[in-house]
Parts: structure tokens; sequence; C-alpha cells
């Protein structure tokens, strides 16, 4: 599922941007190097039809943000409960009134607000938060599958019975 998700967003971000600049009036306007997608919607769509779609993009891009803040959140209380976190008991308490956890929520907003302070006037910053992220991400995914991918060279590696199995495409998968 995930070489499918990133083979079909290479595949769909490539016929954006190959279909965005077949849209474009002029490849030579000066407005295409700085206004980059956001000119090409303009310019192709007009001004109140293109606002509209990048109206809807603002929409998609703040949904993401929230799912993105409330996964943040969720992780924060997951650890905090499993005492993996410094004052975890603190961060690990539902409020009796929202029924939610309320400390790891403004902490987690806090640091959301805190990058973008930072980021003011700075975009080398974000994009250098931005590719910790990436990073990040990819290591937290090989910590799981390289110590399984080593267990499986060795020929030590045995599912959990009457669990899912790959069987002899574990090994190519992993």
């Amino acid at each position: 599922a995930i070489l499918r998700a990133l083979v079909a967003s290479f595949i769909i971000g490539g016929l954006i941007l190959l279909f965005a600049l077949m849209a474009v009036k002029d490849l030579a306007a000066e407005e295409l190097s700085t206004g980059g997608l956001q000119f090409v919607v303009l310019d192709t769509l007009g001004s109140t039809i293109g606002e509209i779609f990048l109206w809807c993009v603002v929409v998609a891009i703040t949904v993401c943000v929230l799912a993105v803040q409330a996964a943040g959140i969720r992780l924060m209380f997951a650890m905090a409960r499993d005492n993996n976190l410094p004052a975890g008991s603190v961060l690990a308490k539902v409020s009796p009134r929202f029924k939610t956890p309320v400390v790891p929520s403004v902490v987690i907003g806090v640091i959301g607000v805190v990058i973008l302070v930072i980021n003011i006037n700075q975009p080398q910053i974000f994009s250098v938060i931005t590719s910790i992220a990436v990073i990040m991400i990819y290591l937290a995914y090989l910590m799981v599958t390289l110590p399984m991918l080593v267990q499986r060279l060795r020929g030590k590696w045995q599912p959990a019975e009457g669990k899912f199995s790959l069987g002899r495409w574990g090994l190519p998968v992993n």
C-alpha cells in the first residue's frame, strides 16, 4: 500500500506539473517563476474560478494540518499514558469537563505556534524543519523494518501464530 501510494503520488504530482505547464499561455511569463502553480491556476481558470479553487486548496491544507495536529496530540497522550514522556502524569490526564487531554492539546498547539514564529521571514528554517520531519518519519519506519529484515536474513523470523503472514513474499517486501 505504501509503495502504491508513493508511485501514485509521483505519477499524479508529475502529471499535475506537466498539465500545469501545458496550460500556461506564456511559458516565458515572469509570474510563472514567482507565482508557480498559483499563477497557473489564476491564469488558466480566470480570477473568479481560480480564487475559488485556491480557497478550496487553503481549506484542504488546513484540514490536513488539523489532522497532523490531532495525531500529535494522540501520540503525546498515548506516550504519556504509558509513562514514556517527562511529566507523563500531567500529560496523561483527561479533562473531566471536556473529556479530552487538554494539556497535550495546548503543548502541541504551542509547539506549532513556536515553529511558525521562528519561520517568520525565514523560509529556510521551514525547509530544515520539514526535512528533519521527513527524515525522522523514515528513521522511525527503518527502526521497525531493519531489525525485522536482519531476523529474516538470519532465518529467525517467525510471524505470530494465527496472524497475517506474507509467506515467501515477506523477505522481498521487507
